[in-house]
Formats: structure tokens, sequence, C-alpha cells
């Protein structure tokens, strides 16, 4: 079936579920109508948003006209934004403990996020721009559109392939309580620390003291060890959250977002974070 006949084109794409980013908003904040607060690099700035004016594209999804699809981005994405919403209510409502119930599907729902990000889809249309442009050396508009189709249909094809290859690490749940001292995200939401491989899935192949967070919302992170021993569900240390909130801001490439505004200043990090 033909995209074009199944969903309007040129719309607001989000890469980041609205559902997703609501799980970054203050409970106090929750009936505003810009409850988010995002902080933007390029500019520098914290400021309050509503989820659905943060995390897109126009037209991210949209396969060219004459493109014949087997199925839309759309339709790969709606289980999982249907069901994460409560999934994620009730481990919170749970006290956390029952996340393990919820692991692989957490973690195939950390894989679409891994796949609908700008950086993995600008990876692999690079990738195909490179193998179509020999297809239609004459026609660089449309080795771009072929490119853009293959790259959209690689990141539908990454999503079905679900979280096999996380079963190499151990998987952990830590949590937080306070807003204020909070797990932050960004447009890159899957990380990866203990590798210099650019490539994720290099990374987390590249040896034994590899570690992957998947921030799960403001309350949640998934910390994934390749060493086992790790404890199941635990209270997150405040440095440990000062760290992963450093490491969030240096993978980001646009934005965070956050549930209170925060100050992030480390050596190492690409632009001072303050309010």
């Amino acid at each position: 079936m033909g995209t074009s006949s199944t969903k309007s084109r040129n719309r607001d794409d989000h890469f980041l579920p609205q559902g997703y980013l609501r799980g970054f908003i203050d409970p106090a904040r929750r009936t505003l109508p810009r409850p988010l607060w995002v902080y933007f690099l390029r500019t520098q700035r914290w400021e309050p948003k509503s989820p659905a004016r943060v995390g897109y594209k126009r037209g991210f999804y949209d396969y060219s006209r004459d493109g014949k699809p087997d199925q839309t981005a759309d339709q790969a994405f709606m289980a999982f934004e249907n069901d994460f919403p409560r999934i994620r209510d009730a481990i919170i409502r749970e006290g956390f403990s029952t996340w393990s119930k919820h692991r692989d599907f957490l973690l195939n729902f950390g894989q679409m996020l891994r796949a609908r990000t700008p950086f993995f889809h600008q990876q692999h249309r690079s990738w195909t721009e490179k193998a179509v442009s020999n297809l239609s050396p004459r026609e660089p508009k449309r080795a771009k559109e072929l490119a853009k189709n293959w790259a959209i249909t690689d990141m539908r094809t990454e999503i079905c392939r679900g979280c096999a290859w996380f079963s190499k690490f151990d998987w952990a749940m830590r949590f937080t309580r306070d807003p204020n001292n909070p797990v932050i995200t960004s447009d890159v939401p899957l990380m990866v620390e203990g590798s210099k491989e650019p490539d994720l899935q290099t990374a987390i192949d590249s040896g034994e003291d590899t570690i992957v967070y998947l921030p799960v919302c403001w309350q949640m992170c998934l910390v994934g060890h390749r060493r086992k021993g790790c404890e199941e569900t635990a209270e997150f240390p405040s440095p440990a959250l000062y760290h992963l909130r450093v490491l969030v801001a240096n993978y980001a490439d646009e934005f965070l977002a956050s549930p209170t505004k925060q100050t992030i200043e480390d050596p190492d990090l690409k632009v001072y974070i303050g309010h």
C-alpha cells in the first residue's frame, strides 16, 4: 500500500513520540499548556514547550510520491506508542518493582526510539545515497528520493528486529522521586558509555565495560551492564543522576527535555547548560 493513500504528507512527524515526552513533565506543571522544559543547544536557552511542539521534523517519514512501501512508518510505531504510556504509568504506580515483567517491551521500545532518531536516519540515508547515486547519476534529485525511501525502510526493518541484540546485557532499573533531581532525555534517547565506537551496535559489542542507558521518564532509567550482578531495582544515587544528565547533554544534537530547568556543568560538556 502506498504511503500517500494512508496518511497526509508534510506533517510534523515526531521522531520522539509525544507520549514518551509526556513522561518528562513535572506533575506540578501537568495542566499547563506548555508543561515540558526544553533546552535548545542552538540558542542555549530553556523554554517551556508542549510535547506536540518538540522532537519533530516536517515530512520526516514521507516516502516519495511514487514509493510503494508495504507498510507506513505510522503502522510500524502504532503498537509501541499506544502501549508505552500505560506500561510506564503502571510501573510507577506499582513502586518500580514490577518493571522486569515489562523488560522486553521497554527494550523493544528503546530499539524503536533509536531507529527513529535523525542520527540513525541520516546515517542510513548517507549510506544509501552513495549506493543509489550510481543508479541515477544524471538525476541527483531522484537519487536523494530513493535514498530517503530506503532509509525509512531501514528504520522500519531495524524496529522489526526487536531487542534481541540487548540480550548480552544485565538490565537494571534506576529510579528517582524528585523532579528537581530527575532523569532527563534528549533527541538522542539511547546512550552508550565505556566505548569509543560511534556506531551504537559496534559500541555495544566492543567490550565488557560498555554501559547502555535508556531514559524511560523523569522517574526511571534502564541501565544495561555487560557484567552481571547489578542490583535489579534501586534508587539513583544523586551523583549518578547528575552523571547521567551530563551524558545525556553530551549525546544531544538539538535539545534536552526535563521536568525542571537544570544546570549542567562539566569540563567535557559541549556547552554550559544553566538557567
